[in-house]
């Protein structure tokens, strides 16, 4: 359903991405009639909530598709612009996704069910998603505030891909040594010297590197690091691991909320050593 940003190429000569913009809009505000009826359905029948579902994944996958070829008519020329704006569109996938599922086991309870309350929080993060997209689709041509939106944006998910870390399992499909975790340690990195250098040097083109960079880095070893727990040799061991995934992710958004404020107010002298030492 995604490219893969720097192979997307304009179809069209002279393709821009006002061309594209439009369409994008328009779909995502499609998407957010169908993610209403999605809501709406809890309260419905399972064949209302079937087609309600079935909806809302055809127009996310319409979706996709058009930021695809907005993301092209950036040019290849501009990887950093097309991962930005493929992760937006991914963010909003995911999202999907999960409200999905929150609805389907909502179906038929009452209102003070857990999975009432689940729904609610499902669709305001669905709803965040969108609205990151939308800021996304706005910023991305203007070279003064993209990598700005690029890093807002990764702040978002990193606290979204948290929360998931702490409440949701993932499904193993290969066993995880400590080797695979060490692995992790290199891009983590190598994405806090990106972010260091993106806080010293303000530049958008730093910035966005250090958001895109730093967002795969963190969620590579969320990932992992979940995967890891599963095949603990002990409790005392699997707890280690998953606190050191969650410290480390944590602390790393932390230096990114940092560079965010420093960004905006280059004057501004906070704890990024102190941060980029906990990472």
């Amino acid at each position: 359903m995604f490219a893969t940003a720097g192979t997307l190429h304009a179809e069209n000569e002279g393709d821009t991405f006002a061309d594209h913009r439009e369409n994008i809009l328009k779909t995502a505000k499609a998407l957010v009639e169908d993610t209403k009826t999605l809501v709406a359905g809890a309260a419905s029948s399972q064949e209302q909530l079937a087609v309600a579902a079935q909806n809302a994944v055809a127009t996310i996958i319409q979706l996709a598709e058009v930021v695809k070829y907005g993301a092209a008519s950036l040019g290849s020329n501009n990887p950093e612009a097309q991962v930005m704006l493929i992760n937006a569109v991914k963010d909003v996938a995911s999202a999907l996704g999960d409200l999905i599922q929150a609805t389907k086991s909502a179906s038929g309870k009452s209102t003070h069910d857990p999975a009432m309350l689940y729904l609610k929080d499902s669709a305001k993060v669905m709803v965040t998603n969108v609205t990151s997209l939308l800021k996304t689709v706005k910023a991305v041509e203007d070279e003064h505030t993209r990598g700005t939106r690029a890093l807002e944006s990764t702040i978002e998910a990193i606290g979204q891909e948290i929360r998931a870390y702490d409440t949701v399992d993932i499904t193993v499909t290969k066993k995880v040594t400590h080797e695979d975790l060490l692995r992790c340690t290199k891009p983590i990195t190598l994405a806090t010297a990106k972010a260091v250098a993106a806080g010293n040097s303000c530049k958008q083109d730093d910035v966005i590197v250090a958001a895109n960079m730093g967002r795969k880095a963190i969620f590579d070893l969320l990932t992992t690091s979940k995967a890891a727990s599963y095949t603990a040799e002990t409790e005392e061991v699997r707890r280690k691991v998953l606190e050191s995934g969650r410290d480390c992710s944590y602390h790393f958004r932390e230096l990114l909320t940092n560079v965010h404020v420093i960004v905006q107010r280059p004057t501004a002298e906070i704890g990024r050593a102190s941060c980029r030492e906990r990472v």
